[in-house]
C-alpha cells in the first residue's frame, strides 16, 4: 500500500528559456519527483482516489503523461 500524502499545494514554477548547471539539477529532481508521484497514483485503490477527488481511469490518464508535462491540467 502506498502511502501518499499532499501537505500542501503550490504553483509549478514557469522555466526561464536559459538555465545553468544547478537549475538543470533542480529540474531533473522536479521531474523524477513528478513521474515517482503520477505512478504511485496507478497504485491506489478506490477509497485513496476518491480522498483525492479522482478516479481510476483520470488516474492512468495522469500516469502516462511525460515527467517533463508539468503543466497543470484542468479539473472537472
Amino acid at each position: 500500500m502506498f502511502e501518499l500524502s499532499i501537505t500542501r499545494s503550490a504553483q509549478v514554477p514557469q522555466m526561464p528559456a536559459t538555465i545553468g548547471l544547478g537549475d538543470i539539477g533542480q529540474r531533473l529532481a522536479l521531474m523524477y519527483r513528478t513521474w515517482s508521484t503520477r505512478q504511485a497514483l496507478a497504485g491506489l485503490d478506490h477509497r485513496e482516489l476518491e480522498d483525492i477527488g479522482m478516479d481510476r481511469p483520470a488516474a492512468l490518464k495522469e500516469a502516462a503523461r511525460r515527467p517533463w508535462d508539468l503543466a497543470a491540467r484542468p479539473r472537472r
